[in-house]
């Protein structure tokens, strides 16, 4: 845990390991509060704005606060669309390792990767991200 100091602490219960959430290391808990009067015109527009980006208040508010990068959010459909894409490359994965097999399947392996790639640059317009955004978006599903 030296190494580095902002790995999570376990502490061992009787029987070993205890379940549950790792806490935190004390620099990296969050015990500190802002407190800003609003009105409820403002504690409603904030809201909205959070649930647009599909966050709470709180975490809006810090994100907003500590300068990091918000992408404008995504309509519902295009989230919808981006899920249906992904079960069709699924389906499409399956069918190119039936390819790899030797089997005929109709069509040829240069067709099924246009098609994925077709897939793959749709997803990435619903989401609307560029290529390098892309590679960094890949193990966060929606």
């Amino acid at each position: 845990m030296e190494e580095n100091q902002h790995k999570r602490k376990v502490k061992k219960g009787s029987h070993g390991w205890r379940g549950g959430r790792p806490q935190l290391d004390d620099a990296m808990r969050r015990t500190n509060r802002i407190n800003v009067p609003v009105n409820e015109e403002e504690k409603s527009l904030i809201r909205g704005k959070a649930t647009a980006y599909r966050m709470s208040g709180a975490f809006f508010l810090r994100e907003l606060g500590l300068g990091h990068r918000m992408r404008r959010p995504l309509p519902a459909i295009n989230i919808q669309a981006y899920r249906e894409l992904g079960r069709m490359a699924a389906n499409l994965n399956q069918l190119v390792t039936v390819l790899n097999r030797g089997r005929e399947v109709g069509i040829t392996p240069e067709f099924a990767q246009q098609l994925f790639d077709l897939l793959q640059s749709t997803r990435r317009a619903l989401l609307g991200v560029e290529g390098s955004d892309w590679q960094n978006q890949q193990g966060t599903e929606l």
